[in-house]
């Protein structure tokens, strides 16, 4: 028996047996033609171990793209694709329109035939294989050199692309994928059927009129169909859009040149199939909820080419939606949350890939990052990411905003010119200063000085004292005299610091560290200074210090969300006020939140007492709770200076904290009773909301049928 002896496991077309038979002898002389000997080498007298053997190379080397060697034009062209049968169905089309149109780069070739067979090896019958072959009219030998020149750089992105095809339709299939994404794939194949929507590639007239005939005969089904979504998934999870190939065409796009070059098939086309599933499913999951946050993160550990042998890198395929307009998502950010939890990693040179198609609210990005000593990723350190940066990357993305400018008000220089005076009284006053924030650059903060001290014999010029600030708009007066003697000298000037030393892990900028930057170089340039506008300031960044140390101790370092937490205190005044030892309490509470299930229960509720104190966390994914148990709260009218609340979003979970320095037990254990009523009565709400809306679309379904 013979390396390439075919059969197809369908019947031929009625009547035409003997014409079958010639067209399945054609494509075994088509396979013999295009299959390299060493994958058909079997010796001369094989054995079934043997044939078992070389079909098993064959496989493993799918897709083969072959073409015919011509020397002269005119001519015609024989390009012949071999795949595996499984999840390659759309592959004949897909060939003819990459053939048509990226072959002779600026020119559409003809093609004259194209045809195509699905067959089975007779010693190797389990596993179908699809043959297409297609028959393309070279008009000169200038466009026959363009093709000899083009086609092997075309055959590999072809490769490429039908690895990434199979890929993807074989994630859609495993039972690893969530019925909720499944169902995503199912909508957008329908919607790609029915309601044809415009495609970021090209379409041909063909293509534009076949919709028009498909969106006719099937309207008066699409209601129907759209509201079986589940049933569909569950029967015919495979499904991808009819399009898959050159969807997925456009990622190859993305990638070529070196990033290509540097990494192996495999690795390749894993990225972009899942690049292309997180598009999908993102897309389909905005429809239904619009106003969240939707971002899907991918690990692929992996090894690539570096300059003198493979290096382990790790790869993070994201995807997500974009809510504004001025949202800024790069590979700093990635690297960014990334380093939050691995610190002595970097980001992989030139391997961030983004896919921000200007007609998609919707961009997936490609990072590879590697550890500074050049280790590979251990399974406990990926695991910490996989939990932990979905949570991160959304606290991540930079708001971008206009940069804000704001002329002085010379009126209020007067005024605080005058206090400021009153208070020097005395030959050893210390300077008097107020430190105003008054305007952002694209790269500075701006802050205006007024600053009032005595001159006494020896003193110089403030201006001849600087060194480290620059000072900007200086103007400098005397306003009055201490005891007839000493004048009292006022300075008005300008500083400006760069503002990217106090940018925050969200973005933002911290105007309390860039205040307090301004006053630690003054104090260095004029010596002991009182902060006139800033002594609540100090207090609270005193506090805010004594409890990061107790953190500290217990390995809790998260200062983006702790400084979040401190500073939503309210009154303000108790930033300052409250012992940090149960501030540290309180915050653990808030922590712990985070480890709570949300999918049986809508919020999660924790009290503590401590000697005199009661501390009480609350966490829920939805926010509209806080005002229920706020206005209960606020009901049993406790002074502001007993009871202190604090809100904070920890990632995806909206917490409200109240601390109560309470007299009598009674009094906090009311207080855990009242706020524990409203949560229970806030989610009965919501609840018979939620019954209401399946009830009405009971009654709509029983009416539809």
């Amino acid at each position: 028996m013979d390396f390439f002896d075919i059969f197809t496991n369908y019947p031929a077309p009625h009547g035409q047996r003997e014409f079958f038979d010639q067209y399945i002898d054609y494509f075994r002389s088509l396979l013999k033609s295009a299959v390299p000997e060493h994958f058909s080498d079997i010796g001369e007298n094989p054995t079934d171990e043997d044939f078992y053997s070389a079909y098993q190379r064959f496989e493993a080397a799918t897709p083969i793209i072959h073409s015919c060697d011509a020397k002269t034009a005119p001519c015609t062209l024989s390009v012949t694709v071999i795949v595996t049968g499984n999840f390659t169905w759309g592959l004949g089309r897909f060939t003819g329109d990459i053939l048509n149109r990226w072959l002779v780069p600026g020119k559409q070739v003809s093609l004259y035939i194209t045809q195509g067979l699905n067959f089975a090896f007779k010693k190797y019958s389990h596993l179908n294989f699809y043959c297409h072959n297609v028959i393309i009219e070279i008009t000169d030998q200038q466009e026959l050199d363009m093709v000899k020149e083009n086609f092997p750089k075309l055959a590999k992105e072809m490769r490429l692309i039908i690895k990434a095809v199979i890929h993807a339709r074989q994630i859609t299939m495993s039972a690893a994928l969530p019925m909720d994404q499944k169902r995503a794939f199912i909508q957008d194949y329908l919607i790609t059927l029915l309601d044809r929507p415009a495609k970021d590639f090209d379409q041909t007239v063909f293509d534009q009129i076949h919709q028009v005939f498909i969106h006719t005969s099937a309207e008066h089904n699409v209601a129907h169909i759209k509201s079986n979504f589940a049933k569909l998934a569950r029967k015919a999870p495979q499904m991808l859009d009819r399009d898959v190939f050159n969807e997925i065409q456009h990622y190859v796009l993305l990638f070529r040149g070196r990033f290509i070059s540097l990494r192996s098939q495999f690795h390749l086309y894993r990225i972009i199939s899942y690049m292309y599933i997180f598009r999908k499913w993102v897309t389909h999951t905005v429809t239904e909820r619009p106003n969240e946050r939707h971002m899907p993160v991918k690990f692929l550990p992996a090894k690539i080419e570096g300059e003198t042998n493979l290096k382990s890198v790790l790869g993070l395929i994201i995807g997500m939606n974009v809510l504004g307009e001025n949202e800024v998502f790069e590979a700093r950010h990635i690297l960014a949350a990334v380093r939050t939890h691995l610190p002595h990693v970097e980001k992989v040179t030139k391997s961030y890939v983004e896919d921000n198609r200007t007609s998609n609210s919707i961009t997936t990005h490609y990072m590879e990052v590697q550890k500074n000593d050049g280790s590979p990723f251990t399974i406990k350190e990926i695991r910490l990411l996989k939990e932990k940066l979905p949570k991160e990357l959304p606290s991540r993305i930079e708001r971008s905003t206009h940069p804000l400018f704001v002329h002085r008000n010379e009126e209020e220089v007067m005024r605080n010119i005058l206090i400021l005076s009153r208070q020097l009284k005395f030959v050893h006053d210390i300077p008097q200063v107020i430190v105003n924030y008054s305007k952002q650059t694209a790269s500075s903060l701006c802050f205006t000085i007024i600053l009032l001290r005595l001159l006494k014999p020896g003193t110089t010029s403030l201006q001849k004292e600087q060194s480290v600030l620059k000072f900007i708009e200086y103007d400098v007066k005397i306003v009055g005299h201490l005891r007839k003697k000493h004048p009292k000298e006022a300075n008005v000037f300008e500083i400006r610091v760069d503002k990217h030393l106090f940018i925050r892990d969200d973005y933002s900028i911290d105007l309390y560290k860039a205040r307090e930057s301004v006053i630690n170089q003054l104090t260095s340039i004029v010596g002991e200074i009182r902060d006139f506008n800033g002594g609540m300031i100090s207090k609270q960044a005193e506090a805010l210090s004594e409890l990061k140390a107790l953190l500290k101790k217990q390995s809790i370092k998260n200062d983006f969300l702790l400084e979040n937490f401190f500073y939503s205190i309210t009154p303000t005044y108790m930033q300052s006020v409250i012992d940090p030892g149960y501030l540290e309490k309180l915050f653990l509470m808030l922590l712990s939140l985070t480890d709570g299930d949300f999918k049986d229960v809508p919020f999660h509720f924790k009290c503590e007492k401590i000697e005199d104190m009661c501390l009480i966390a609350i966490g829920s994914p939805q926010n509209n709770y806080q005002e229920t148990v706020s206005s209960a709260i606020e009901a049993l009218k406790i002074p502001g200076s007993e009871l202190c609340a604090t809100t904070v979003n920890i990632y995806d979970i909206s917490a409200l904290c109240y601390l109560y320095r309470f007299n009598d037990e009674k009094d906090a254990k009311k207080l855990i009773e009242t706020a524990n009523a409203a949560l229970v009565k806030w989610a009965n709400q919501i609840q018979k909301a939620k019954d209401i809306i399946t009830q009405d679309l009971i009654s709509k379904t029983k009416i539809t049928l």
